[in-house]
Order: structure tokens, then sequence, then C-alpha cells
């Protein structure tokens, strides 16, 4: 199974350098599911850390999943992606 094992317990913080590389890790893991299953992988990184770096997209209610304004810019950046598909 793919996702065996795909993900270690988290620490309580990460480092700039270990945050990138478990980020490259499980998005490369999504890729090749979404490639097994010859759906386009779409990844939403790139737009989800610019649209962190000027507001909060996380909580207040449940830190570890995204706020309205996180969920819009998902849903955004994958509309826009499968109308360039």
């Amino acid at each position: 199974h793919v996702l065996k094992n795909a993900t270690k317990p988290l620490k309580k913080s990460y480092t700039s350098a270990e945050l990138k590389q478990r980020s490259d890790k499980i998005a490369t893991r999504v890729k090749i599911i979404t490639e097994n299953f010859g759906l386009k992988f779409i990844d939403t990184r790139t737009e989800i850390r610019a649209a962190a770096s000027e507001e909060i997209i996380h909580g207040p209610i449940d830190w570890l999943h995204f706020n309205r304004r996180g969920y819009e810019v998902l849903a955004k950046t994958i509309n826009n992606s499968l109308t360039e598909y």
C-alpha cells in the first residue's frame, strides 16, 4: 500500500528545511497515486504558501485544518488548474 507509513508522527516543531523535505515527500507520494489512477496531479503548495505568508489560512478552532480562507485558496487553485487542463 502506497500510503502505509507515509508520514511519521508529527514533532512539535520543524526547521524550514525539514518542512520542505516533508512536504516534497508527501507531494511525491500523492503525485504517484494520482498518476497511477490516470489523473493529473495538482500541486497547490505554491499558492497555499503565498496566501499563508499574507494571512492566516488555518484555525482558529482547528489549527490542523484550513479555515474558510485556506479552503478558498485551495479551491481557486484547483479550479484554475482544471481550466488550464
